[in-house]
């Protein structure tokens, strides 16, 4: 079964619920990918991205990754993370649009 962290009608897929709870669980889907990322641990980024559909750029995190740990990088700290649900509702809260996809801001050091 495949799991995708992004979800909502624009990705034809609500089996996440509408509302609060398709943000939940898109968060929760991103915070795994988030912690594995916070470790450190290259090897795991894309089978968690393949399996659970947590990023849109699964390689390119990985590249990021890899190249900052060849420049010295030991260590990933999560700056800021949010989702387009928690914007979108903060500016429009009637907004019916129950798609959600997440951001975050990371940086290698």
């Amino acid at each position: 079964r495949r799991v995708h962290g992004h979800t909502g009608g624009h990705f034809g897929h609500r089996g996440h619920g509408r509302g609060i709870e398709a943000e939940k669980f898109a968060r929760n889907n991103d915070f795994r990918l988030l912690e594995i990322i916070k470790r450190m641990d290259i090897l795991n980024i894309l089978p968690e991205v393949n399996r659970n559909q947590n990023a849109c750029g699964g390689g390119a995190i990985l590249a990021t990754m890899a190249t900052a740990t060849q420049l010295g990088a030991q260590q990933a700290r999560i700056l800021d993370y949010t989702n387009s649900y928690i914007v979108t509702h903060e500016k429009n809260p009637n907004d019916s649009d129950d798609t959600t996809v997440g951001y975050s801001s990371i940086v290698f050091v």
